[in-house]
């Protein structure tokens, strides 16, 4: 390039349009970067934006080559006298304008360093102190940012990722997921939900899946001032290493910001990430996952991780949670393969887990259930000790998987050891406060515990709420209660009674135990055999205390209740905690509070 070429575009102001041309651009895209998640538009704008920008370049510079501003307008430069020309005074307002523009990066780039987790905090003229709201954070459910609202599944699964790693940290109080999730899709302003859910710190973000690129965005805001603690924008390829390393990543910035604002000792966690590398499987067990917590469409469930493990047979996540699905298929009625052949399967699932990850939290849970659903429908004797440690190991794996702590407590329930139990299912609700399976059998054991009322209240309030249903209401608390209404409305569903016309009667029944009501359940035998379909666990529980023989081993969950006192006096009473191995669980762990030992080999409960 000549000498008097540069210097006439120099002349022209070329240079000085080109790089207020570049600033220029650079702050459009920052403000679009924040402007359009908020706006919900669409993802592709940024890179129309960026297109268009990087486009309008070459005509930028080209006007300012050709063109000149004059008194009289925008006129072509080559007619423009150099005598009258003012691109002098054009070039000054050129600076003027690039000065500007440099002010305004200048300030947004000391705002967005100022704002960062990693830049000095202003000290604070008071000690936080470590109290339930002060080190309380909720993630709320990151927003879908895909073009395909399927993908919400994604999303949901990232930020539960994030629970499950933060809710490890002894430090930070995590709102539930439930808790957080029922935020989702709802205009509400972070410091009323950070009220509602009593908690100071929230965490918010959204993914967007485009092609073969993952965007992930997160903030972390303090609802007290509203100030940003933390936020970043992290773009990776889309593969599973790199979920999981943002996840990682999010998860240690989150902690070390609250470390710094809260005063304690900064904490390095881990995600553990997925032991797959194939993203469709990977996908495919999310959305599993996701329909597996409804309880419903369990069949499809099995599909989707049919077709996760066709796609990476080593994948002992999707073949743990498998083993869970396969278990609850014959429970929930969605198979009618037998309820051997479900254990049978549900086991070979359980080992396939662990032969490719010993730590596969769900398939050690699951070791545990099986034995649970081995003396359940099989009669089968379990170890309690190692049915107990199967539950712990997962735990210690998973420390709030609300399916876990409801196993480990229906078994501490079976051992009679109540105030354990309840303790797990207060456990299990304050992770998951709308699990149904804790909050019926939290509300079955306030009965089993002889609080009758209070098994109402809970009963009344979870369907008022609508976390559960009719079906599961406390009818032993009814039958005491001489409640006749409610216990018609339970005992008549299409899975129990419907269809007899002995309910009342078996109501009576119930409230007089003692007496001989073999008539009756013969007469309900035989309505058993007419209606294979129905609930057989749940009405061999609910006739439990009116048949003569003491086999309990379907109705665990009554053996310490009130309705059986008078079966908990016969010899052969006895017998069956012997027979079961609930007396060897004594033994080595001590007896529980009803119970007490009379000599070695004798033992009476209240």
């Amino acid at each position: 390039m000549s000498d008097s070429f540069f210097n006439e575009l120099k002349r022209r102001n070329v240079f000085k349009v080109g790089f207020g041309y570049i600033v220029l651009g650079w702050l459009v895209i920052q403000v679009a970067d924040v402007v359009v998640p908020a706006l919900n538009l669409p993802e592709s704008t940024i890179t129309l934006l960026l297109v268009f920008g990087l486009c309008g370049f070459p005509f930028a510079l080209f006007f300012a080559w050709a063109y000149e501003l004059t008194p009289d307008g925008i006129k072509p430069e080559n007619e423009v006298d150099r005598e009258a020309s003012i691109v002098n005074e054009t070039g000054h307002k050129i600076n003027y304008a690039i000065i500007g523009l440099l002010c305004v990066a200048l300030s947004y780039f000391v705002y967005d360093k100022v704002t960062r987790v990693d830049s000095p905090q202003i000290p604070q003229e008071t000690t936080v102190t470590d109290t339930s709201n002060d080190a309380g954070i909720a993630v709320l459910p990151f927003v879908n940012m895909s073009k395909d609202p399927d993908q919400e599944f994604f999303s949901d699964g990232i930020t539960e990722e994030l629970l499950n790693v933060l809710a490890k940290v002894p430090a930070i109080q995590v709102a539930s997921r439930t808790s957080s999730f029922q935020f989702k899709g709802q205009e509400i302003g972070i410091p009323e939900i950070a009220k509602k859910l009593e908690v100071r710190y929230v965490v918010e973000g959204s993914v967007r899946k485009a092609g073969d690129t993952l965007r992930i965005t997160a903030q972390l805001i303090d609802s007290t001032n509203d100030r940003h603690l933390w936020s970043e924008a992290y773009d990776r390829p889309l593969n599973v290493d790199n979920i999981f390393q943002i996840q990682d990543e999010i998860s240690n910035a989150i902690v070390t910001a609250l470390s710094n604002e809260l005063g304690f000792a900064e904490t390095k966690v881990e995600v553990v990430a997925s032991n797959t590398d194939n993203l469709s499987a990977y996908e495919l067990y999310l959305k599993a996952n996701s329909i597996l917590r409804t309880r419903t469409r369990l069949d499809e469930v099995e599909e989707l991780l049919k077709q996760a493990i066709e796609l990476d047979p080593n994948y002992a996540d999707a073949w743990g949670l498998r083993s869970a699905n396969t278990s609850l298929l014959g429970e929930y009625l969605f198979s009618d393969l037998s309820a051997g052949e479900l254990i049978t399967l549900a086991r070979e699932h359980a080992e396939t887990a662990l032969s490719l990850d010993p730590n596969q939290g769900t398939a050690l849970a699951m070791f545990g259930k099986l034995m649970f659903d081995r003396l359940n429908y099989l009669e089968i004797a379990p170890d309690w000790h190692q049915m107990i440690e199967f539950y712990k190991r997962s735990l210690t794996v998973e420390p709030n998987n609300p399916q876990t702590l409801n196993w480990i407590a229906l078994a501490y329930q079976a051992l009679g050891f109540l105030d354990k139990a309840l303790e797990h299912y207060d456990r299990c609700i304050k992770v998951e406060p709308r699990h149904q399976p804790c909050l019926v059998n939290r509300m079955a054991m306030h009965a089993v515990m002889g609080n009758d009322n209070l098994a109402v209240q809970e009963f009344i309030a979870g369907m008022d709420s609508g976390a559960i249903i009719n079906y599961f209401g406390p009818l032993t608390a009814f039958v005491r209660q001489n409640e006749e209404l409610a216990f018609l409305l339970i005992s008549n569903d299409s899975k129990l009674f419907y269809g007899w016309d002995g309910q009342l009667r078996l109501l009576r029944a119930l409230q007089t135990p003692t007496q001989d009501h073999s008539a009756l359940v013969t007469e309900i035998e035989r309505f058993i055999d007419e209606n294979p379909d129905r609930d057989i666990i749940t009405i061999g529980y609910t006739i439990g205390p009116i048949v003569d023989s003491l086999d309990l081993s379907a109705a665990l969950g009554l053996l310490w209740d009130p309705i059986i006192a008078h079966k908990r006096t016969r010899t052969d009473f006895n017998k069956f905690l012997i027979d079961y191995n609930i007396l060897s669980y004594w033994r080595d762990h001590g007896f529980p509070p009803q119970c007490r030992a009379l000599s070695n080999d004798d033992f009476s409960c209240d």
